[in-house]
């Protein structure tokens, strides 16, 4: 429902269903594994969109760790790729550049199709755009 919510453009109510996905998954005791990890990321992309991005940098960091540590690639692209939407969203385009070059690699190693082709349609949108003089 989160992701739902995210979509038509409900942060609100995004954020508040990711906290509960959260919440259960601690409750779940699934702290040695990803389902925690990869809903503490999911949450952490909707607080950098909304602007809380500090606060999602050190959810998504903790995450990343918790992917590495169970050599999960997959979930380490999506998480590098949230973290680059994270400056991207800031503006800071020449930090989100290598995280989503990171994202593709680790996507990469994981053949997961989706994410590799979500780290570069990532990479494309970081690219600086030339300004284009208007014709009379």
């Amino acid at each position: 429902m989160a992701d739902l919510f995210a979509v038509q453009g409900r942060y609100g109510a995004a954020l508040s269903a990711h906290q509960d996905a959260v919440q259960n998954a601690q409750q779940l005791d699934q702290s040695s594994g990803t389902f925690l990890a990869e809903s503490q990321a999911d949450y952490a992309s909707v607080l950098s969109r909304v602007g809380r991005g500090q606060e999602a940098q050190e959810i998504l960091d903790k995450s990343l760790g918790a992917a590495r540590a169970a050599h999960n690639e997959a979930l380490a692209a999506k998480i590098l790729n949230f973290q680059g939407e994270g400056f991207y969203y800031r503006g800071d385009f020449k930090s989100a550049r290598p995280l989503f070059e990171r994202s593709e690699q680790s996507a990469a190693k994981a053949k997961d199709r989706i994410k590799i082709l979500t780290a570069r349609l990532s990479l494309a949108g970081s690219r600086p755009r030339k300004a284009v003089a208007a014709r009379p």
